[in-house]
């Protein structure tokens, strides 16, 4: 007896079917991954945050007073303005007064990390501020976050955050609504339109959130109060 062979119509059949269950289960298989990295990076902000309390327990209570890439290498430079300018130049990478306190640079690097060239407040302040952080901001700068260096800049004490609302009548939060640590860029964990980028965040109480931009704005525009 001869061995009969597939037919072309069942082929086409079993690679139908293939394609079928490539297309199901594909987008699912990017959402545990997602997931996945989004979880290791909320562990680094933690782990981070953890280190930040270690340090302030040497340091006279303070937080790290350390820049990150946004304060040195935007142009025109965000700090230009400021009295603060001078100072933040000379300070060094928050990365690496943490060192004590971290076992691993990797802590710093956020594995949804696929770099950016503008920093994410241009998408909602309007204006452009470029920043070159390609292939990665880890590969580029040694860390995927961006620090809320005025908290340094302020002498701030460790758990003692306070901030406003923009305007007269502000309302008053406390350090767990104030981000201390943030994702370089909202792509990494959302999509790269502006009404899908997404945060994780190190707040002022040690928790971390995931926000979305709107959120995210109204964070980062909340005032400081000085100590």
């Amino acid at each position: 007896m001869h061995k009969q062979g597939f037919t072309l119509i069942e082929l086409l059949v079993v690679v139908a079917i293939i394609a079928l269950l490539t297309a199901i289960l594909l987008p699912v298989f990017f959402t545990v991954r997602g997931k996945a990295r989004q979880t290791v990076c909320v562990s680094n902000l933690r782990q981070i945050g953890l280190a930040m309390g270690l340090y302030a327990e040497d340091s006279d209570e303070l937080y790290p007073a350390g820049n990150d890439p946004s304060d040195t290498d935007t142009v025109p430079n965000i700090w230009k303005a400021s009295p603060y300018f001078a100072q933040v130049q000379t300070m060094p990478p928050l990365q690496s007064i943490l060192v004590p306190y971290l076992h691993s640079p990797e802590i710093w690097h956020c594995p949804s990390d696929s770099g950016y060239s503008e920093m994410d407040v241009s998408a909602y302040s309007g204006n452009s501020i470029p920043l070159d952080m390609m292939p990665t901001a880890y590969g580029k700068r040694g860390t995927s976050y961006l620090y809320r260096t005025e908290i340094a800049l302020l002498g701030t004490r460790y758990g003692s955050l306070v901030a406003y609302s923009p305007g007269p009548n502000g309302a008053m939060h406390e350090g767990s609504d104030v981000n201390v640590l943030m994702d370089g860029n909202g792509s990494w964990h959302g999509g790269f339109l502006v009404s899908q980028k997404r945060y994780n965040e190190l707040m002022g109480d040690g928790h971390v959130v995931n926000q979305n931009i709107a959120q995210f704005g109204q964070t980062w525009n909340l005032q400081l109060k000085q100590p």
